[in-house]
């Protein structure tokens, strides 16, 4: 979990928090931020990521051109989902087609 090895009661939306809906970001922060302070890693929504998927994560894809539709790998879990399944590691595959929870997380360099 991006909060350490063992699953803690409380510190993102999953299953478990029987919320049934999403939540604001940071709802869950700092109790449930990764050791590097990125927050809301696990639960809320699944995030959708460009890298084409492949049956081991290990696998590379030179190629993740987002204009193609192929399958793209999905991470983190969302709020209808166990904790087994909101850990960063854990991956899906999903299409553009299929309307589900999917959301995305922006990264931008601060400005100096």
């Amino acid at each position: 979990y991006p909060w350490g090895d063992d699953w803690e009661e409380g510190v993102c939306n999953s299953l478990e928090a029987e919320l049934g809906h999403t939540t604001t970001v940071g709802r869950y922060s700092p109790a449930g931020d990764s050791v590097y302070g990125a927050a809301d890693m696990a639960g809320n929504v699944w995030e959708w990521c460009l890298t084409k998927w492949r049956e081991s994560y290990q696998d590379s894809a030179e190629d993740n051109d987002p204009e193609e539709v192929v399958g793209r790998v999905l991470r983190g879990g969302a709020f209808q989902f166990l904790c087994y399944f909101v850990r960063p590691w854990y991956r899906i595959e999903a299409y553009p087609s299929v309307r589900k929870l999917y959301g995305f997380r922006v990264m931008c360099t601060p400005l100096l």
